[in-house]
Formats: C-alpha cells, structure tokens, sequence
C-alpha cells in the first residue's frame, strides 16, 4: 500500500494532493523501515502549504523519530511545529505540544512538562472541550510529579471514554494514571482493550507496546510469572522491529525489571546491559532510571544493602532531579529507606523516610501510604507503623508489597523475642512471596521463619526452570488457547507449540491443562 501511494503521489502534478499522498505513504510504510518514512515526510512538507496538512506530515514524522529512538529531534519537531501552527491550526498545535511532554519524561524534566502540558491544555480547553487526550497528557505530567489531586480530577473528562474504541496511545496513558492511583484493575481492562486488536491484526508495534505496558501493570500486582512471559514475548516481537529502538528499549527494560523482582540476577544483568545500551541511545534517562532502580532492588532483595544504596541513590538524584514526586513514578525511594536501615545509616534513612512521608501523602495511594507507613516501621522499629501499612494494603492490589511488609514486620517480631507472631506474618510473607515468583523475597522470607525455630519443608516437586518460550506457550494454553490459537499469537508454528507444550509437561510432572494451570500458579 505504502509503494502504491508513493507512485500515485510522483504522477501527481498539483503539489498539495502530491504532499496529501507522500504522508499517506510515510503512514502506511513503516515496516519498509523508519528512514524511508522521514524521507517521504520531509519531502511532503517542502510542497504542503496548508496548515492542517503540515500538520498531519509533522505528527507522522515525530512519531517516527520518536520510536526510531531519536527523540532530541522528536521533540524539536513538537515544539517547533506547535509554534508554527498556534495561529492557523490551534487544535493541532495543541495536540503537538501536549505529545511533547512524552519526551519531556524521557528526559526526566517534570517541571518543564507541566509548563508545555498547561499551555497546550489552556488552549485546547478554548477551543475543543470534548477531545480527552490533550487533558490526559497533562494530568499524567501532573500525576507524575506528585500534583495528583489537579491531575486526577482532568483526567476524569478521559475516563468517561470507550475504552474499547479510544486509540491506543489514549488507553496507555490512562492506564499509566490509574496504576499510579493503584487502580490495576482498571489499567488491567484499559490494557486488555488495547491489546485486542493488536492481536487480531497481527500489528507486531502494538503488540509489543501493549505487553510491555501489561508487564509492568502484572508486576505491580504481583504477578510475577505472568509478567515475565509478557516482557520476554514484547522482547521478541520488539526484535522485529529493528528500526523501532525506542520499543525494543522499553521492552529490554521491562525484561530487567520484572526478572529483578523474580530475583533472576543473571537475566536482569543480561537484561539490564542491552536495556542500558538503548536507553543512552536514544537520551532517555526515564529508561536509565528504571534500569538501576530495578538492580537496586534486586540487591536488597539479595540482603546487599550496600549495592541497593549505590544503584538507588542514582535514581533518587535522576527522579527527584527532574521534579517528579509520585512514589510510584520511578519506585525507589522504600527501598533506599530499608536499605539505609540495613546498612546502619540511620541518619539518611531519617532523611529519606521524611521525603517519602511527604510524598505518599500527596500521591494518597493505598500502596504509598502503605509503604511510608512500613518504612517508618523498619527506621524506628515502630510496630503500630506496621499494623497501619497492612491496613493500607488491605486497600491495594499490590500482593508483592504487602508480602514486602510482613516480612518486614516478621524480622521485626522475632527481634523483639515475638516468636509466634512473627511466625505469622513471616509465613504469609513466604507463600505470597512463592504464589507471586519472588525467589530472592522468597529465600530471606524461609531465612527469617528458620530462625524463629519453624521447621521449612524443602520443595519435593523439584520442578525444573522452564525455559522463557516453555512459559510463554504453558501460560498461553493455560489461557483457554488452542494449540492452533497460540501458535498464531505467538508467531510459531502448531508444531513447535506442541513441542514446548511436551516439555512443560515433563518438567512440572502435570498430564493435563488443568494440573499445568495448577503448577504454574504454585499450586501444583
């Protein structure tokens, strides 16, 4: 399609409709790579005079600087074109300048985006007052940097749309809103509208954007297994697409992230190198962030309190930086307080505690409250704090956390000689822990009931690590998928589903779906 409108377009002989079609070329010819989609839009804007065509060619040439990983120059174009357009295409300007607060992050200048994301929704609201996606960009710009009252209350005019039929970039960005209000299940069903049709067309993109996207919001919720044969297949679908940098980073980052809270060091090594590589390409150190904040975690999850500090520290100093104030934004700052107390330096966890303390308060999440509340608890040995983090989490569908806090307060008990208590958070902590695929969380959580006496029964299922493909097609066909439908979503043949299919099987000791299902859940 795309070659038959660049022809159609070189037989043109009136310049707008010659322009018109080389933009309709650039849309439709991605997969024939992202040079040659600026190439058509560059030259679409030397013959179009019309404000609204230009721009619609500067909108397909941001786009695809910005997944080709360039986004200095995707952002350049934002601006500059939503100066070029205020006068005579004010809803297009609008729209120009709030898709810049999308790099804004990338560079981590949270203050900056907040200004751009204002101007664009102060003239959009003039002019356009039922379009949702200038208002929902800048209340993420708001969210993000902890102004989540404002925030929340513009992006309710975005959640009143059809999830099932609004574009995909505005299911992910109110997604990203209602994580970070610690509402999973519905970013879950916001995520799950957008990778509908992404899997009914086969759009390879999309695909991978939406799974990384249900990576992250399935991690958050705890749900660690699934989460990573999401990451791991939006990391084979990104390496499709050669040309798109910036997907095949996020996904990367995703990978990092989620085998960090699996405890998997080697995979988040592996990982982390390739998503450290692609971020520093394309000058996103939102990307950089992620990536030490997830080796941060890793460490302390690994009792390496010192190795946590220096990783977390970096984030801090890149997060707190750039203006941005959301806990959730970049997590890192319970796990610096709880790594300051392990290390012995009370003064900075004091420090860092009254920072976070001042944040929750204004993300007002369950989880953020819940988890200053924890760390008031680790930094002053204070068990009403802990009692008031697990009434917190009680509100949140975090699993991973609350279990985070048990063990916390589990330690805490059976230092104070609480043996029995302890014994019962600590044992809730190791079968959440378990349930969720925490390893690391796991083994300090067994560590912990060893040494209140409790006898720990080894794992008699010795069940073998399934290979990253074994688990993509085991959770697939867990799903309800046939082996025909699963070979069709993950791109492989019936046969090679059967093949993996077999081995599952063998290594998890199951004979049915069912059993498999069962095991995979840690239930087996």
């Amino acid at each position: 399609m795309a070659q038959g409108y660049e022809r159609a377009a070189r037989l043109s002989p009136e310049s707008h409709a010659r322009a018109r079609r080389l933009v309709r070329a650039a849309a439709a010819g991605w997969s024939l790579g992202l040079d040659r989609v600026e190439r058509l839009c560059r030259e679409a804007l030397e013959l179009a005079q019309d404000a609204q065509l230009r721009g619609e060619i500067h909108a397909e040439l941001e786009t695809a600087l910005y997944w080709r990983g360039d986004l200095p120059a995707a952002h350049r174009v934002k601006i500059e074109t939503a100066d070029e357009l205020a006068a005579t295409a004010p809803v297009q300007s609008a729209h120009m300048r709030a898709r810049a607060t999308a790099s804004l992050r990338h560079f981590l200048r949270g203050e900056e985006a907040i200004a751009v994301g204002r101007q664009a929704f102060e003239l959009i609201s003039e002019i356009d007052g039922s379009d949702p996606r200038v208002p929902l960009m800048y209340a993420q710009a708001l969210v993000r940097a902890g102004t989540v009252e404002e925030g929340a209350k513009i992006a309710q005019r975005s959640a009143e749309v059809d999830t099932e039929t609004a574009d995909a970039s505005l299911q992910a960005n109110l997604a990203e809103i209602r994580i970070l209000q610690d509402d999973l299940d519905a970013a879950q069903a916001l995520l799950d509208a957008w990778l509908r049709p992404a899997r009914q067309t086969g759009n390879v993109s999309e695909l991978a954007n939406g799974l990384e996207h249900r990576a992250s919001c399935l991690a958050q919720r705890g749900d660690l297994v699934t989460a990573h044969a999401a990451a791991l297949e939006a990391a084979e679908l990104a390496e499709l697409l050669p040309d798109e940098v910036l997907q095949r980073a996020e996904a990367a980052v995703r990978v990092c992230v989620v085998s960090a809270l699996r405890g998997d060091a080697a995979a988040a090594q592996n990982a982390a190198g390739t998503a450290l590589e692609l971020a520093r390409r394309c000058h996103s150190r939102f990307l950089e962030a992620q990536v030490s904040a997830a080796l941060g975690t890793l460490a302390l999850s690994r009792g390496d309190a010192d190795a946590a500090i220096t990783h977390l520290e970096a984030v801090r100093d890149l997060v707190r930086g750039g203006g941005y104030r959301h806990p959730a934004f970049v997590q890192f700052s319970p796990e610096l307080v709880e790594a300051y107390v392990r290390a012995g330096r009370d003064e900075d966890a004091s420090t860092e505690l009254a920072l976070l303390e001042a944040d929750s308060l204004l993300a007002g999440s369950p989880w953020a409250l819940a988890a200053a509340s924890r760390c008031r608890g680790l930094a002053h040995g204070d068990l009403t704090a802990f009692e008031e983090a697990l009434a917190h989490h009680r509100k949140s569908p975090r699993a991973l956390e609350r279990a985070r806090t048990q063990l916390a307060y589990g330690e805490r008990l059976r230092r104070d000689g609480e043996r029995v208590r302890a014994r019962e958070q600590l044992k809730a902590a190791l079968e959440a822990f378990e349930s969720s695929g925490a390893a690391a969380w796991a083994e300090r959580a067994r560590d912990e009931l060893r040494a209140t006496g409790e006898h720990i029964r080894s794992d008699d299922r010795a069940r073998e690590e399934l290979t990253p493909q074994e688990l993509q097609v085991a959770l697939v066909v867990t799903e309800g998928a046939t082996n025909k439908e699963a070979a069709s979503r993950l791109f492989l043949s019936p046969k090679t589903i059967e093949f993996h299919l077999r081995n599952a099987y063998r290594k998890l000791g199951v004979r049915s779906r069912t059993e498999l299902a069962n095991a995979l859940r840690g239930g087996g």
